[in-house]
């Protein structure tokens, strides 16, 4: 998995939509997406299912979010 790190959440948008028409298992973690969502995202990436992972670069100071991140 791609860890791509992108401040504007437009731009995360228009390339997520861009990587999946072409069959590219991506996704983004952002502060406006559901809980559900958001935990569903972050257990796919754990999985292995993602091939692009899209963040905003502020997720980095969040600890909790780091300690996520780490995958097995």
């Amino acid at each position: 998995m791609t860890l791509v790190v992108s401040p504007p959440l437009s731009l995360m948008k228009d390339q997520i939509d861009f990587l999946k028409s072409k069959n590219i298992a991506a996704a983004k973690l952002d502060s406006g997406m559901s809980a559900e969502d958001y935990r569903s995202t972050l257990e796919a990436a754990r999985q292995g299912k993602l091939k692009i992972l899209m963040i905003a670069v502020e997720r980095f100071k969040n600890e909790r979010f780091r300690t996520q991140l780490r995958l097995n």
